[in-house]
Parts: structure tokens; C-alpha cells; sequence
């Protein structure tokens, strides 16, 4: 994986972690990255209040927005 990449991974994970922080009320927070067939999964669970996806989807939060570019640059999905 190239710097640029794991750099974004990175700060991807940084954003999501700091959305649990700030929102979430979680007790738990699980992170996972795995690498399979050269694909790079990055994962984010915890066992907080959740939001809805679809206004997560319409957000106009930084955080997501963010996290949406940066996973763009990488020719990811961002669920």
C-alpha cells in the first residue's frame, strides 16, 4: 500500500473515531482493517445511539464529507 493510501485510511479512521466520540454515547467502540485480495476493508462499529443512514447519506457534516473524499480518492465505498 502506498503512503498516500495508508494515510488516508489513516485519517479516515481518525474522523469516524472522533463521530463515535462526539455522538455516539458508546460504552464500546470496535475497529477493524483487514486486507484480502489486495482489497482494504476498514471497519467502524460501536454500541452507541446510531442515526439514520439515509440523513447520514444527505449529511452536510465535515466529518462525513471528509470521509466520503477521501475514500473517492481511493476508488472506495463509503457504507
Amino acid at each position: 500500500m502506498s503512503p498516500g493510501a495508508a494515510l488516508c485510511i489513516y485519517r479516515i479512521a481518525q474522523e469516524a473515531l472522533g463521530n463515535v466520540a462526539k455522538h455516539s454515547k458508546a460504552r464500546n467502540v470496535e475497529v477493524r482493517l483487514t486486507r484480502t485480495d489486495g482489497l482494504v476493508c476498514l471497519s467502524v462499529s460501536d454500541d452507541g445511539v446510531g442515526f439514520a443512514t439515509d440523513q447520514a447519506r444527505d449529511s452536510r457534516g465535515l466529518g462525513l464529507i471528509n470521509m466520503r473524499e477521501r475514500v473517492r480518492q481511493l476508488c472506495g465505498l463509503l457504507n
